[in-house]
């Protein structure tokens, strides 16, 4: 029997190594809300039921959801991706909604959080080593592992955003990446330790 993966555990490292970025970020934007003195930009950060919207949280204003995804970029490639499925609901989103999704990575490779809109991902980029993105592997079988792998849709890394522009966009002091990392690190020790 083929296991399936993407399903939303909350007992993978994936999920809550998700939380810790996730509620790092929503702290992040809760301060901002709070320490801004303007009440026309006084707007609370909301965390959506879980399925019920996508994305992690919406930032009124800046009118868009924040997906927050905690992974490396391909070894082998420059270029990071989502679930091909989740891309195609942000697409039907913004087509049906126009409201944008702002796909943060935060890559513990690297040390570094980059990302963009998926309205600004989804225009073609052609890459001299690799093509044509965003590039969009099929779903596949890990026989060795016996798991059915998603369908992922690759994002070039050239199209992402660096640290200052999403402080920037978000109009925050620091995403204080330092310590976003250090939890990380603790949270894949820990677990690391329980197996």
């Amino acid at each position: 029997m083929v296991k399936r993966r993407g399903k939303k555990l909350t007992n993978t490292p994936e999920y809550k190594y998700g939380v810790i970025f996730e509620l790092h970020i929503a702290d992040i934007l809760r301060k901002r809300a709070q320490n801004t003195t303007s009440k026309s930009k006084r707007h609370m950060p909301y965390i959506p039921v879980e399925g019920a919207e996508p994305g992690d949280i919406f930032c009124p204003y800046i009118g868009a959801f924040i997906e927050l995804k905690v992974k490396p970029k391909r070894l082998m490639y420059p270029d990071t991706g989502i679930n091909t499925s989740v891309y195609k609901t942000y697409k039907e989103h913004w087509e049906e909604k126009a409201i944008d999704t702002l796909l943060l990575f935060a890559d513990p490779e690297l040390n570094k959080v980059y990302g963009n809109y998926i309205t600004k991902l989804w225009i073609p980029y052609n890459s001299k080593d690799n093509g044509e993105y965003p590039l969009e592997e099929e779903s596949h079988i890990n026989d060795k592992e016996n798991i059915k792998h998603p369908s992922i849709t690759y994002f070039h890394l050239d199209s992402m955003e660096d640290e200052q522009w999403i402080i920037n966009e978000l109009g925050i002091m620091s995403l204080n990446q330092e310590a976003l990392f250090k939890e990380l690190a603790n949270m894949k020790i820990k677990l690391e330790a329980s197996k």
